[in-house]
């Protein structure tokens, strides 16, 4: 991902990244997986939090705090809520079955909530 862009276009595909990663059928299968199972194997939901999350959180961190177009004081903990809640959203919506309507069948690829939920969060990071 490019990140010499501006602070509002490197959010905004980042965020478009997340979702359109964590509504594939394979990741949501794969995080079922790595729920289900985090009490058996903790050891299991600890490499996938290096491997996937913790990766985007620290680009993002890094991201953030050299960004001098963006006034972020804790740039670890924005990146957590930035990345996290965008996971949550499309997870939960995915898992609990309420993404009744694919992406593949929209003429675009971004869903109207996920553009609020975007624009909500590149609100909080850039007021």
């Amino acid at each position: 991902m490019p990140l010499d862009e501006a602070p509002d276009v490197v959010l905004r595909q980042l965020a478009t990244d997340v979702l359109a990663l964590f509504s594939e059928d394979q990741s949501v299968a794969f995080y079922r997986l790595m729920v289900g199972e985090s009490r058996r194997f903790p050891e299991l939901s600890q490499l996938f939090l290096r491997s996937v999350s913790q990766q985007v959180w620290s680009v993002l961190s890094v991201y953030l705090e050299a960004c001098p177009g963006v006034p972020c004081e804790n740039p670890g903990a924005i990146a957590h809520i930035f990345v996290d809640t965008l996971m949550g959203h499309v997870l939960t919506r995915k898992v609990m079955g309420e993404d009744s309507v694919g992406r593949e069948q929209r003429s675009d690829s971004t869903a109207p909530e996920d553009s609020l939920i975007i624009a909500g969060l590149i609100a909080l990071i850039m007021p």
